[in-house]
């Protein structure tokens, strides 16, 4: 144990600490074979123990290949995996579908956060993973979507619809490759919805496979969302909706001063508890959806071929 505080331990080093061998011997590669733990804090606060076999001639960390995935969160997160644990899953049948998460980075009005979109399309993802583990992993999120309507207010980044689509379709391509004939691609922003739209039916007859595009806010319907919603509109953009959720999920990104001092006052109407209500239905109704195209119960039509 180095006895460092946390903050020493960022940039997910990895600090090993050993135990003293036996007699003090230490000058391998010609000690004889002994054991001894090693205390490994990986990021800022996650400790696990490895076995570290040392003999004659070589120094091995030996440990499962599944400890590296410390916790549920991890589990289905894709880029957690080496390329080892996910050829393992695949080819058991563990996995059986994939989410790919997209989303935008841009303006939401004066109090919340540029990442609104993507961050809280990921929570989502994750937690929809979770429900249905092991079976489902999550892609990494696609963080930049089409905002050109956004554009004027400086910070907002964006992707022109077909360079937005083209990464879209390389990503898709990519999990087919790896083996997911069930691909739920989650969106986070309504930039995205026309142009994805547009082009799915021909997505559809390149892929073959139940591929489909939803919105997260698709599954929390009007009657749903109404006993949580003041003003009563979403999911709007930056209001109460997604302030709502936004104080749920990550507080820290929401400015009351700016909420109080800019036009408009419809983010007022946010809780956190009203957040985390809508929250907790996205969650359990998306995992549903999931699960039925998982087990063949929701299988998307392709568009008819040409004859």
């Amino acid at each position: 144990n180095s006895g460092l505080p946390p903050s020493h331990h960022a940039n997910n080093c990895a600090v090993i600490a050993t135990s003293r061998f036996q007699n003090d011997v230490i000058s391998f590669p010609f000690m004889k074979k002994r054991y001894r733990l090693a205390q490994a804090v990986i990021s800022n606060t996650a400790v696990f123990f490895v076995k570290i076999n040392v003999d004659e001639t070589t120094t091995k960390l030996k440990y499962p290949e599944g400890k590296m995935l410390k916790n549920a969160h991890e589990q289905v997160l894709l880029h957690k995996h080496s390329r080892r644990r996910f050829r393992e899953r695949m080819q058991a049948g563990e996995l059986k579908a994939c989410i790919i998460p997209v989303a935008a980075t841009e303006q939401h009005l004066e109090h919340l956060a540029m990442e609104h979109d993507w961050a809280s399309c990921m929570h989502v993802s994750c937690e929809v993973a979770k429900r249905l583990d092991p079976h489902v992993v999550v892609a990494p999120v696609m963080s930049i979507g089409i905002s050109e309507h956004h554009m004027r207010h400086i910070g907002t980044i964006t992707a022109m619809p077909g360079s937005f689509l083209s990464m879209l379709h390389d990503g898709i391509r990519s999990m087919n490759h790896a083996g997911f004939d069930t691909i739920l691609v989650l969106n986070g922003h309504g930039g995205n919805m026309a142009p994805a739209d547009g082009i799915w039916g021909q997505f559809l007859q390149r892929f073959e496979i139940n591929l489909q595009f939803k919105s997260y806010w698709e599954f929390l319907s009007a009657d749903e969302a109404a006993p949580y919603l003041t003003t009563g509109r979403f999911p709007g953009h930056a209001q109460e909706f997604e302030t709502a959720t936004a104080l749920a999920l990550f507080p820290e990104n929401v400015r009351q001063d700016a909420m109080e001092d800019q036009d408009d006052k419809e983010p007022l109407a946010a809780t956190a508890e009203n957040g985390q209500a809508m929250l907790d239905i996205i969650i359990e109704n998306t995992a549903a959806h999931l699960k039925a195209m998982i087990d063949g119960e929701d299988v998307i039509r392709i568009p008819d071929f040409h004859e």
